[in-house]
């Protein structure tokens, strides 16, 4: 059903709320809701949390519990996209996507003008099936941690190394999965981590340390800057079944994780410091835009972010926008500032 006159005016109202407080601004100046076919443009600025972005509107609004609330439609964190819909929100918002498959190469010199044919080319007649339209679930920031599938055959990725980032002051540490036994369907039994910690004064990670973590029926917390101990108080990893969390994003604050696929005593502080802060995800609930993210990492030396200029098709109930991600940087080149275009179809 199209939304209500009751919430069109209640995302009215954080339109203006938004547009008095100057939270963002768009390159046009929109004053209004979005017409069919009108392309319009906007930047967020994503660098100090989630911007929660109203499409019918094309602003950002100002959102105090974003489960419960019906005034934004996506919502951007550095290169984290979230849509208001399923685990995430109760804003039925849902996402289909024609994308491709990516390479540095392919993306490094594509610009905003050279993909705006592709923008166009999407129209009301190329809006995919209901069915290929999917709602946000729960994303961890720690995944492929074991190889093939949940149960008694499952086995550790022990060439995945995880670097965890604390903020306030800025601490890392790194983690990998070195042994899974007694799994189920249900529960990895007893996993065997490595991690190493740097000291809070800095410097490079201290000695390897072992923990054997069994988890069962009841989440299992692990407090690997404190010394692998912890509770659910206290914690930086958390097990629940095969899903393991992390202290941040949509799971709690101040911890953000990145995989790298090197070996473990190969990664170091200067590696974990090198990576932009931006890189560092949290978990979060996500959707088409997980399984087709919207950029390409480069990595070192550069660590920059490049636009695939794939489209999304964003839609609310009854209503399709077309969306592109066109960069990741401001005109000064400060990261986290989210430009994209979208129009109603």
């Amino acid at each position: 059903m199209p939304l209500s006159a009751l919430a069109r005016r209640t995302r009215g109202a954080a339109f203006l709320l938004c547009a008095v407080s100057a939270i963002a601004c768009s390159d046009d100046d929109p004053t209004g809701p979005v017409g069919g076919d009108e392309i319009r443009t906007l930047t967020v600025d994503a660098s100090a949390g989630w911007a929660f972005v109203d499409l019918e509107n094309n602003a950002v609004v100002s959102v105090d519990e974003p489960t419960s609330s019906d005034a934004w439609d996506i919502a951007f964190n550095a290169t984290s996209v979230m849509l208001n819909g399923g685990a995430a929100g109760p804003g039925n918002v849902s996402a289909a996507c024609d994308c491709g498959s990516f390479t540095l190469e392919d993306v490094e010199e594509l610009t905003p003008e050279s993909e705006l044919p592709r923008f166009e080319a999407a129209t009301a007649t190329t809006i995919p099936a209901a069915s290929e339209f999917v709602m946000d679930e729960l994303q961890p920031a720690i995944a492929e941690w074991y190889s093939g599938a949940p149960g008694a055959a499952a086995t550790a990725n022990t060439a995945r190394t995880f670097i965890l980032r604390r903020s306030e002051p800025t601490q890392y540490a790194k983690v990998r999965v070195t042994g899974i036994t007694g799994a189920t369907a249900d529960s990895p039994g007893e996993v065997l981590l490595d991690y190493a910690v740097q000291p809070a004064a800095g410097g490079e990670f201290g000695s390897a340390q072992t923990r054997t973590v069994t988890v069962g029926a009841a989440t299992e917390y692990v407090d690997i800057f404190g010394g692998g101990g912890g509770d659910a108080a206290s914690w930086d990893l958390s097990f629940d079944g095969w899903t393991v969390r992390v202290n941040g994003g949509v799971s709690g604050s101040g911890v953000a994780a990145v995989a790298l696929d090197e070996p473990f005593a190969d990664v170091n502080t200067t590696t974990a410091a090198t990576i932009p802060a931006g890189i560092y995800a949290g978990d979060q609930y996500a959707g088409i835009f997980a399984e087709h993210p919207w950029h390409v990492y480069s990595g070192p030396p550069l660590h920059q972010v490049y636009p695939t200029f794939d489209v999304y098709y964003v839609k609310r109930d009854d209503v399709v926008y077309k969306l592109q991600v066109t960069s990741y940087y401001d005109a000064a080149g400060q990261a986290r500032h989210i430009t994209f275009r979208s129009a109603r179809l």
